[in-house]
Order: structure tokens, then sequence, then C-alpha cells
């Protein structure tokens, strides 16, 4: 259950940081956090991590505009709808890695 929480406060901070950071991150880092850290996150915490992007949409309600004219929370928005579904196949896999694989 531990382990569970501490996935879920990494992937929540790594958000908070990303959506504070959002102007000088790299492609790359963007693409990685993005796309492939809720999948990590649904594969390490579980289901436990669905929560996790609403809340990073939280706390960057305060981050204001950035550099551009659309608001950091609107973008981190969009964020939550990809992270979703890529939390609940990480979930999934190790559903599946756990059902099958480890007998």
């Amino acid at each position: 259950m531990r382990y569970n929480i501490a996935a879920g406060l990494l992937y929540l901070a790594t958000l908070v940081w990303f959506g504070y950071r959002l102007d000088g991150v790299a492609d790359w880092v963007a693409i990685v956090v993005i796309f492939v850290a809720p999948f990590l996150a649904g594969f390490a915490a579980g289901l436990w991590a669905l929560p996790v992007p609403w809340l990073a949409l939280l706390l960057a309600l305060p981050a204001g505009y950035g550099s551009g004219e659309v608001p950091i929370w609107f973008l981190m928005m969009f964020c939550a709808l990809i992270a979703l579904p890529a939390i609940v196949v990480g979930w999934a896999a190790r559903w599946i890695l756990t059902r099958y694989a480890v007998r």
C-alpha cells in the first residue's frame, strides 16, 4: 500500500513541476510526462493514480498564463484527459502480468 501512495505522490509532483515549468521544458520531457508517466503510474499505483491528474489540474490554477495566451490549467486539463486512459492501460497491464505471467 505504501508503494502505491509513493508512486502516486511522485506522479503528482512530476505533474505539478511540469505545469509550472511548461514553457522551459524540452519536447522529449513533455512527451514522457504526458504519455509515459501516466502509464507507469497506473502500472505502479494501480487505479489509485486516477485522481492524480485532476489534483495536478487544481494545483496548476495559480500558475496563470505562463508565456502563452492559454491558461496553464487549461493545458493541464488536456494532459489529464490523455493521462486517464493511460493510467487505466497501465493498471490493466499490471493486472494481466500478475494474473497470467507470474504463475
